[in-house]
């Protein structure tokens, strides 16, 4: 009788052969590559489906423009405040005192209150800021919920906005540098 062989036959105990045999390293490799170019192109279809972000709102400001108020020319910083707001209050002073014309910015208060409160306000911000008095709804509407409503105009559209708490003279600097 003979003994067994030591060596198995062709495909057996080898652990890399298959129903066909022995697999070439070179397909393997094809293979990883195309799992990993088949991942890639689902995370890649999976990013492009994300939610679309809503429309952009078109603010229309050209209702508060006038000659004094001239909105739609250069850059304008168009503020949404009411005169007794603290938050207001604070920024106009900011504002106020800040040297715009000399960045070439334009700035106007739009603001909510009495006729007879203006001259005490620009009295209490120690500066004075061409402006227009609004209605309720239109400070609302343009104030939002963390007044100021802050909005950097370019030729009459809007470049920038800020809520109150978010803005200062940095980050209007820091967008007057960028370039557009």
């Amino acid at each position: 009788m003979a003994s067994p062989s030591p060596c198995p036959r062709r495909g057996q105990g080898d652990l890399r052969a298959g129903p066909l045999g022995r697999v070439h390293p070179a397909l393997l490799l094809a293979i990883a590559m195309a799992l990993l170019l088949a991942a890639a192109l689902w995370v890649r279809l999976a990013r492009d489906r994300r939610v679309p972000a809503p429309p952009v709102r078109v603010l229309d400001l050209s209702r508060f423009a006038s000659p004094e108020l001239p909105l739609d020319r250069g850059l304008a910083l168009v503020v949404f405040m009411a005169m007794d707001c603290a938050h207001c209050i604070e920024a106009a002073q900011m504002i106020g005192n800040a040297d715009l014309g000399a960045q070439g910015v334009s700035a106007c208060f739009i603001m909510l209150g009495k006729p007879e409160e203006v001259g005490p306000f620009f009295d209490r911000i120690g500066a004075w800021v061409p402006y227009i008095l609004t209605t309720p709804a239109d400070y609302a509407e343009f104030a939002g919920e963390d007044p100021p409503g802050i909005y950097l105009l370019e030729q009459g559209a809007v470049r920038a906005h800020w809520s109150g708490s978010a803005f200062n003279l940095t980050v209007l600097r820091d967008e007057l540098g960028r370039r557009r």
